[in-house]
């Protein structure tokens, strides 16, 4: 999903404001079994569709 302008940094409240099936993580080597465990979990609880 290519974001509206690409020139422009986006802001966390910016991110907040966007249709929530159009919402991006960005997954680091260092945190990825935080990533891709713990988070997963969490998400997985709360109902979250797809991760």
């Amino acid at each position: 999903m290519p974001l509206p302008h690409e020139e422009r940094q986006y802001t966390y409240a910016d991110y907040l404001v966007w249709p929530e099936d159009e919402r991006v993580e960005i997954i680091s080597p260092s945190s990825i079994k935080h990533d891709r465990v713990t988070k997963f979990n969490q998400y997985e609880k709360a109902g979250v569709v797809e991760y």
